[in-house]
């Protein structure tokens, strides 16, 4: 239960108050697909005279925005030279046949907002 006492207080006549309300959901709502309830009112201490029209019932999806980037090296960033014929894998006796290692890094980074918790 979210109070805003403090809006449009006192709300003269013919006035219209309009306010934001920004809220930070929990991991596992911004996970799933269901949708959310979102039931809002107002009330006075006067006498009210259309009470039927004082609540407003909303339907609400959170929506997971990530901003996602990968980037990628390999090491060495320099060429690799093959010299002699190709060999099968099984003419292959010690490493010195295999050739040069070469290392391919991938990093995934998230700028956020959203979460993303498995790939």
């Amino acid at each position: 239960l979210i109070v805003c006492d403090q809006i449009g207080n006192p709300l003269r006549p013919g006035k219209n108050i309009y306010f934001t309300l920004r809220l930070n959901v929990l991991q596992s709502m911004a996970e799933t697909t269901d949708a959310y309830n979102i039931s809002a009112w107002v009330n006075t201490s006067s006498t009210e005279l259309t009470p039927v029209n004082d609540y407003h019932y909303m339907f609400m999806r959170v929506i997971n925005k990530a901003e996602l980037s990968l980037t990628t090296n390999v090491v060495p960033d320099s060429k690799i030279l093959c010299m002699g014929e190709p060999k099968e894998a099984s003419d292959m006796t010690s490493e010195i046949d295999i050739g040069a290692s070469v290392k391919h890094n991938y990093i995934v980074r998230n700028s956020g907002p959203g979460v993303i918790s498995e790939s």
